[in-house]
């Protein structure tokens, strides 16, 4: 099951695919649940549910290099295989606090991204918007492409210029795998001047067990016309395979080497949940890291991370800076989600930054959809172009129609058989998740199937 959560209300239905709302929690209630998360997150945590095999790393990978850890960059399980129904992701809108406004509820609308998915769940376009006089301000957009074996090859992002009226480009990545699919190297370009000029790339390396064992990073240096070690960082894991240290280094021209910079260091339960990731600087006199900040993380009762605390360390004495608090619908997807700062001279949290979360319900997989006639097909799923079909309880000598959708709804193949004989899909259709409809006199028929 993936990390996910979805909304009640339906309003439009595409093809297969239906948008649903997270629903709305009164901002009182979400700045109630901020003041008893503050106290739960001073609690050790115990008996938390892991909910997805791997979702420690995912929560990892959330946490930026200073530390800081946002809830909102958590991503579902890859959508590319078979569930029963999947939830992509479609919307996010930022809200800030209004500061000029007696009430403590009222919020201005900043910011919105709208996420566009190809057939098979990848995420191939954002569009990011302000709002600024009652009226969305197109600013950015990102657009991703995809290869063959379906793995994210290109990144450019691009900005609106509001002179020219049009999209102009702005930053181009290139990613590249080594033999068992490894991102290997990264590089990005940037734009100037008419042309793509290299900027930066990361390169990674791998232990005997797949696991990333550093990360070098490199810039471009346009005198010598050559890639040029900038940072890196060395990646410690334990027993379990769940990551424990990492270290940020920088090259040195000077002692011709590398120096430390920063650590993090993660903490996990007994079903390895994150628990706490501290971050520390490194004292070069006195040869040691020191801490400087530490994440708590507290999760539902469905293994869901609820919210995180972050804390400045100044020797013994603990600061609190930043709370966050999410909450999810009944489907476990990610809802509205507080970003909160702590006052001193009040000594109350102060709720900033609200995010709000919609979604796209897909269904996938081998499952019956809307059967009205008991028909049952017999098939390989994931199918191969060509392969036939078997259908149990098609009327003999009545006359069937066969349309395969994809998962906007759009058509990829029509054709017909008769009843008591088989078919086939003989069509050369993408890679990806379809619905198969077969209709014949009364009868209707519907299968989720992912054509290889």
């Amino acid at each position: 099951m993936p990390f996910h959560q979805s909304s009640r209300n339906s309003t439009t239905i595409v093809g297969i695919s239906k948008r649903y709302f997270v629903p709305y929690l009164p901002i009182e209630l979400m700045e109630a649940f901020v003041r008893k998360l503050k106290l739960i997150l001073l609690v050790p945590l115990a008996g938390t549910v892991m909910f997805v095999t791997g979702q420690s790393n995912d929560v990892v990978k959330a946490i930026t290099n200073s530390g800081i850890f946002d809830i909102s960059d958590l991503r579902h399980s890859n959508p590319n295989q078979f569930f029963k129904q999947v939830y992509l992701r479609d919307s996010t809108y930022t809200y800030h606090r209004n500061d000029d406004s007696t009430s403590a509820t009222e919020w201005n609308l900043a910011e919105r991204q709208i996420h566009l998915y190809n057939n098979q769940g990848q995420r191939i376009k954002t569009d990011v918007s302000a709002f600024s006089n009652n009226q969305w301000l197109k600013k950015q957009r990102r657009i991703f492409t995809f290869s063959e074996d379906n793995v994210l090859h290109l990144r450019q992002d691009l900005i609106w210029s509001d002179t020219a009226n049009i999209w102009v480009n702005d930053l181009r990545t290139t990613y590249s795998y080594n033999h068992i699919g490894k991102e290997e190297e990264i590089v990005r370009h940037k734009w100037d001047k008419g042309s793509w000029v290299p900027s930066e790339m990361t390169s990674k390396s791998y232990t005997f067990n797949d696991l990333i064992e550093n990360q070098i990073k490199y810039i471009w240096n346009s005198f010598h016309n050559e890639w040029e070690e900038e940072s890196r960082k060395i990646f410690t894991y334990n027993s379990d395979e769940l990551l424990i240290i990492e270290i940020n280094q920088e090259w040195s021209d000077t002692l011709n080497g590398w120096i430390n910079i920063t650590q993090n260091a993660f903490t996990y339960d007994d079903e390895d949940n994150l628990v706490n990731s501290s971050h520390s600087y490194w004292d070069a006199a006195n040869s040691r890291f020191i801490e400087s900040t530490r994440t708590s993380l507290v999760y539902n009762e469905l293994g869901q991370v609820a919210g995180s605390q972050m804390v400045s360390l100044n020797g013994n004495i603990s600061n609190a800076i930043a709370l966050q608090a999410a909450v999810y619908d009944s489907d476990g997807n990610l809802g509205n989600v507080l970003h909160s700062q702590w006052n001193p001279e009040s000594q109350e949290w102060e709720v900033l930054t609200r995010l709000m979360h919609y979604y796209s319900r897909t269904y996938i997989g081998n499952l019956d959809g809307s059967s009205f006639s008991g028909i049952n097909c017999l098939f390989a799923n994931p199918y191969t172009i060509g392969d036939t079909w078997f259908c149990e309880a098609v009327k003999k000598d009545l006359y069937y129609t066969i349309h395969v959708f994809d998962l906007m709804g759009r058509p990829y193949f029509s054709g017909s058989f008769y009843g008591g004989s088989s078919f086939r899909i003989d069509r050369q259709i993408p890679s990806g998740f379809y619905t198969v409809v077969i209709r014949g006199g009364l009868d209707q028929h519907t299968e989720k199937v992912f054509i290889h």
